[in-house]
Order: C-alpha cells, then structure tokens, then sequence
C-alpha cells in the first residue's frame, strides 16, 4: 500500500515519493511537493536576480506606479503569495 500526502500548494492527493524529505515534520517529509517546491523557487530566484540586476530602477518604475516602495521587492512578493 503506497503512503499518501497532500501538497500544501497544489492541495493535490501525492504518494510521498513526490516529496522532498524533511527533518522538521513529524512525518518526515516536505510539506510541498517537489513539482511546487520548485515552482516557488525558481520565481523567488528570478525575483532576487531581477532586483539585484535593476534595483533603483526598478524602485523609480514602481514609485511611479504607486506601489510601496520601503517594503523590499522580495517581501512584497512574498506576502502577495503568501509565501
């Protein structure tokens, strides 16, 4: 009988070979699957270079939009996603 999970992300129904192992869970394993794992973290990894290739344009372009720009871009990101 193959052990199932449910991906926190997707809230899909997974066997547990489709997730990261993890110390910090009782059960051992991520609490995201590793098609959603990666998903997250490739767009924070284009976020970050995005930022630090553009940085204070990128701030100007967003003033000028109205956004807030003392929260860093990351954070932003972040707290949209819920991440």
């Amino acid at each position: 009988m193959n052990m199932t999970k449910i991906c926190s992300m997707c809230e899909l129904e997974l066997e547990l070979s489709t997730f990261y192992f993890s110390q910090r869970n009782r059960d051992g394993y991520a609490n995201v699957c590793k098609k959603c794992w990666n998903i997250r973290r490739n767009k924070n990894e284009r976020l970050v270079d995005f930022q630090y290739t553009y940085g204070d344009e990128v701030k100007e372009i967003m003033k000028a939009l109205g956004y807030d720009t003392e929260t860093s871009i990351h954070e932003q990101f972040k707290k949209k996603h819920n991440l």
